[in-house]
């Protein structure tokens, strides 16, 4: 899923992935079913493209050296992880708290560490940028 939605930035598709709920395509095992996520997120999208194509420049993309951490997109985890967390499993739930998106959310950006940032490429390009344009944006490292 996050290889589909860099394809469709990088090769501007214009799939539209808003109202496709992404646990729908998560089993009772935790496995992701990527074929009908791709068929309901071109349905939604209202626009006509080869599936094979997509599929094939998807999984292009995927063979790319990206980070993972720096192309995932925050918000597809944490419903997953929101999935997860209330699927039910013993060993997967927390308490008898179901986490709502917000709280999760919460969780994980108080649990991110700058000293983790600082070494991303997004915290290197910004630092480079505003050197070159003479202005202070980042207030870390």
């Amino acid at each position: 899923m996050i290889y589909a939605r860099l394809t469709n930035q990088k090769y501007d598709i214009g799939l539209r992935f808003k109202s496709v709920t992404i646990t729908e395509f998560i089993n009772k095992d935790l496995e992701f079913d990527y074929q009908h996520y791709q068929e309901a997120v071109i349905n939604n999208s209202g626009i006509k493209i080869n599936t094979e194509t997509l599929k094939s420049r998807v999984i292009g993309e995927s063979h790319n050296n990206y980070d993972f951490w720096e192309i995932c997109r925050g918000h597809d985890l944490v419903k997953v992880m929101q999935y997860v967390f209330s699927s039910g499993r013993e060993c997967l739930s927390y308490g008898n708290s179901i986490f709502d998106e917000k709280e999760l959310s919460r969780f994980i950006r108080g649990a991110y560490e700058e000293q983790w940032f600082i070494h991303t490429s997004m915290y290197i390009n910004l630092k480079n940028w505003q050197s070159r344009k003479h202005v202070d944006l980042l207030d870390v490292g």
